[in-house]
């Protein structure tokens, strides 16, 4: 009978852990997905100094390289426009994705940019500006210290 109360202790401590051991809980789990329309979104730097130019000699600038972001959702082509589409030494800029391309005159440019693997995120690319006034046929009879106009960016999902 000792054998027995204690088989049966044994059986019942036994019982008491596997039914404390086993209990279960639930949690709900929540969470918002939102799924992003389709955003087109880039950054160029404010502003460039392209440098001197010496009208009648020195008729180029520098190539600048310029970084640009793609901080949308999708691919997009950007074109630079002028503002002041009546500028006359500024219509001379030319532009390349890469230094050994035949840089193209602004307004007949585009660049290709490809999305960001993640969002919110940038992809980043570059390309090449410079100021060519050799085709240049309009009067400078003064000079132009400090001459400034702005170009617009246009981007379009692509």
């Amino acid at each position: 009978m000792k054998r027995e109360f204690v088989i049966g202790f044994v059986f019942l401590v036994f019982v008491l852990f596997v039914y404390m051991a086993s209990g279960s809980e639930l949690m709900t789990v929540e969470a918002d997905i939102f799924v992003p329309g389709d955003v087109v979104s880039i950054e160029v730097p404010d502003s460039i100094y392209l440098g001197n130019v010496t009208y009648g000699f020195e008729s180029a600038t520098d190539e600048y390289k310029i970084f640009v972001n793609n901080t949308g959702t999708v691919n997009a082509t950007i074109t630079p426009m002028l503002i002041n589409s009546s500028e006359q030494i500024f219509s001379h800029l030319y532009f390349g994705r890469i230094l050994s391309d035949n840089f193209e005159r602004i307004g007949n440019w585009s660049l290709e940019l490809e999305k960001p693997a993640v969002f919110p995120g940038f992809k980043s690319s570059s390309f090449y500006i410079k100021l060519d006034l050799k085709d240049f046929s309009g009067d400078l009879n003064n000079d132009l210290v400090g001459h400034k106009t702005q170009v617009e960016f246009i981007a379009v999902a692509s």
